[in-house]
């Protein structure tokens, strides 16, 4: 038997290195796929509705978006000629993207997606003690009652030794992104209710609390983020404006003047455009 097994894996060796070869041996790559490449199937009428919900999240600098401003109004359901004139920046360097988010939700139902990972912190802390059991009995009492001998236990607590975590939580951190969106097929028109978080989690604080004369250290870490929550209504690949912000300053562009954060959102449907 271990004879047959190593000549299988000598021939299986023999098959692969003479499959793969060297590139120079190799065919070209074709330049078509038959997948890839062939035109897209007829959009079906009776595809329930559906849309990709794009969140963008682009850093500008401030001061270039003041201009803009003030001479122009953006509109926050019709926001494509500022995202436009956000991509003219962003290729001159002077705005970047920081995040972009996308989830495929099928009319009237709830999607997300998030890209995390979770922070496991202790939320309460408990000092360790030292118990101690007294047990006594009472001669007076008849042997088989049960409250002839008692037990009572004390806790001290141990003085020089810190406390440790006893509750923990846990937090995530990374983007989270959760949309309801309902399509009007006649109007083409896309209801969003959309909920998004961009969590950072960059350090530990030092926390100090006294007991008695003893002064105990804790650490916490501490979460920044930027929220949003609202619903609006879109035109079919049309960008809309959520609103702005600005990022925590240990990951914000040094090289834009007061850099603001632009979050941009687009539907893209299924349904034919009227």
């Amino acid at each position: 038997m271990p004879r047959v097994y190593h000549a299988l894996v000598f021939l299986f060796g023999a098959t692969l290195l003479g499959g793969c070869g060297d590139s120079s041996t190799r065919p070209d790559m074709p330049d078509h796929y038959l997948v890839l490449d062939r035109p897209p199937p007829p959009t079906s009428e009776n595809l329930p509705p559906a849309a990709i919900i794009i969140l963008e999240m682009i850093e500008v600098d401030g001061r270039l978006l003041d201009d803009w401003t003030l001479e122009h109004s953006p509109d926050p359901t019709a926001a494509t000629p500022l995202r436009r004139e956000v991509e003219e920046w962003i290729r001159q360097d002077k705005a970047r993207i920081v995040e972009t988010s996308a989830i495929h939700a099928q009319s009237g139902q709830n999607a997300k997606t998030s890209s995390v990972r979770e922070v496991i912190y202790p939320a309460e802390y408990r000092y360790p003690v030292k118990i101690t059991t007294v047990t006594t009995t009472d001669p007076k009492k008849d042997p088989k009652d049960k409250t002839r001998t008692v037990k009572k236990s004390t806790e001290e607590v141990i003085k020089g030794v810190a406390a440790t975590g006893h509750v923990f939580k846990t937090r995530e951190v990374g983007t989270i992104l959760q949309v309801e969106a309902i399509i009007d097929p006649n109007s083409n028109l896309v209801e969003v209710r959309l909920r998004s978080e961009l969590i950072h989690y960059f350090e530990n604080l030092e926390w100090q609390a006294v007991r008695g004369d003893d002064v105990e250290h804790f650490t916490s870490p501490t979460f920044e983020k930027n929220a949003y929550q609202t619903s609006f209504t879109l035109q079919n690949g049309v960008f809309g404006l959520i609103g702005s912000g600005t990022l925590p300053k240990q990951i914000r562009s040094e090289q834009f003047t007061n850099p603001i954060l632009l979050v941009f959102v687009r539907a893209d449907t299924n349904q034919p455009k009227p």
